[in-house]
């Protein structure tokens, strides 16, 4: 390099220089695609959708994120006042995909 100093541009060592570096996140050495989409599936069925990337969870996907054992509450007075307060404690679509993004190293 030395001896012919114009060989590569600027531009092209930092290309090199990226492409020697190592790796600085899992994300770039775990794929987690199909983890993903499980996860994307999941938003879908629980939340609802106002159009703009946002939405609050459903009280009828409640009885998915209770599991089971739990599900049988709904048919009580507990079970009714659990499913109008619980989608109010919980974060909106946005921003549950926004932190999901963060862990994933998509920001």
């Amino acid at each position: 390099m030395s001896r012919q100093p114009d060989l590569l541009s600027d531009a092209q060592l930092i290309q090199l220089a990226h492409a020697l570096a190592p790796p600085r996140v899992a994300a770039y050495l775990i794929s987690t695609g199909s983890d993903r989409d499980i996860f994307n599936d999941l938003i879908q069925r629980i939340y609802t959708d106002d159009g703009h990337g946002d939405g609050r969870v459903t009280a009828k996907s409640l009885p998915i994120l209770e599991g089971p054992g739990l599900a049988d509450k709904s048919r009580n007075a507990e079970g009714l006042i659990l499913d109008a307060t619980v989608p109010l404690l919980l974060a909106s679509r946005a921003e549950l995909v926004a932190k999901a993004d963060h862990l994933q190293c998509r920001c």
